[in-house]
């Protein structure tokens, strides 16, 4: 019995001196630095810009190809859906939010101008105007974001800064080849680009990062290795009816090959080369486009890969720092909870001795109290009575 009530005063002080521990209301402080608000709604919001841009471009130019029968301005719209939906990605999904903004304005900018006013504005014909409001409002979108998440000052700084490097870096043609323009803006803001990336997040912004990079490319990359090779259909002046043809063509020829062979074998050194004479040339031109196709997914793989090198040295870094933190947090944890629990401990068993001292106190000095009361008071009537 006395091993039982041993054992529940202990357990009934722990419990005590746990419940009253302050150490368990401490938030874990990872040591990592979380985005600021304005760059991580910038993010977010170009993230958001990077679907509807790809979404406008890419109906309007299906449209137009679907509603024209002029080979140049099919062409025009294919090239001008491969070069904006993917050079747009460049500047979009940038590491540093800040950078990726002012970056998309400068296209979106060098867009609206190379079809406005530029080598451009004569490329679709009846459509143009069309096309250009489009860019237009793509300028304009990526600009509201801008003023949304940007200081007054900031927003100036940066529309001078879209301005002046547009007017110096205009679009020479449709595929909107572009270099980075982060130097010249940090250089611009007064920043060095050692110390212009101060953090790229937490770990779960960081991930979330990267999954809209892979979304974003498993989403376009297969379309624009489509799209590529639908322009060469269209560069070598083939439809779907021309390709039949062509294919009824070759066929036709292999069976005359065939019954040459058979019947006139002296005949066929000069119907292979008549068989060569056609073949060649769509061979020679379908190897080009196939090659200039292969490049550009290797440039965009290139890109992606870079990105996710970054990202994931970013995270790996994250997640080490993250876990030295929380087990120092640990160690202190365990440290203090051990100091308050004996503390508590201490303080409880005083406590409790002092109780246990004053209820003896009055379990034996109550029987003495009341013996004294009764025997004064009984002195006392003797006294009145004699």
């Amino acid at each position: 019995m006395n091993n039982v009530l041993t054992s529940a005063f202990i357990a009934g002080t722990l419990l005590l001196s746990l419940s009253s521990c302050s150490l368990f209301n401490v938030d874990l402080n990872t040591g990592m630095e979380p985005l600021p608000s304005k760059e991580l709604n910038t993010r977010i919001l170009l993230h958001e810009f990077a679907h509807d841009f790809s979404n406008e471009v890419e109906q309007l130019a299906d449209s137009i190809i679907g509603s024209t029968g002029e080979k140049n301005i099919k062409l025009n719209a294919l090239y001008w859906k491969i070069g904006a939906i993917s050079m747009s990605r460049q500047a979009i999904f940038q590491t540093v939010p800040y950078a990726s903004l002012v970056d998309t304005w400068i296209f979106c900018r060098q867009q609206s101008h190379f079809l406005n006013q530029g080598a451009g504005r004569e490329l679709f014909g009846e459509y143009q105007p069309v096309v250009n409001r489009v860019a237009e409002q793509l300028e304009d979108e990526v600009a509201r974001i801008a003023r949304m998440v940007s200081t007054a000052n900031d927003y100036h700084t940066y529309k001078d800064f879209v301005d002046n490097y547009t007017k110096e870096h205009p679009f020479e043609d449709i595929f909107f080849s572009r270099g980075s323009v982060l130097s010249e803006l940090n250089a611009a803001l007064g920043l060095s680009d050692s110390v212009a990336v101060t953090t790229i997040g937490t770990m779960p912004e960081a991930v979330s990062d990267l999954s809209s990079r892979m979304n974003d490319y498993s989403n376009n990359m297969p379309k624009i290795a489509r799209w590529s090779m639908q322009a060469y259909w269209y560069e070598a002046g083939l439809d779907s009816v021309d390709i039949g043809a062509m294919a009824d063509s070759i066929a036709l020829l292999a069976s005359q090959i065939s019954y040459v062979a058979e019947h006139s074998p002296e005949l066929i050194d000069s119907a292979v080369i008549k068989l060569n004479e056609q073949l060649g040339p769509l061979i020679d031109r379908l190897d080009h486009r196939w090659s200039e196709t292969l490049w550009r997914l290797g440039e965009e793989r290139i890109a992606l890969i870079e990105a996710l090198d970054e990202q994931r040295k970013a995270i790996g870094e994250t997640v080490a720092t993250e876990r030295e933190v929380i087990m120092g947090d640990l160690n202190v944890l365990s440290k203090e909870l051990v100091e308050q629990s004996w503390r508590h401990i201490k303080e409880l068993l005083v406590k409790s001795l002092a109780l246990i001292l004053l209820i003896l106190i009055v379990l034996l000095g109550l029987p003495f109290g009341l013996g004294y009361l009764t025997g004064r008071t009984l002195k006392m009537r003797k006294i009145d009575r004699s």
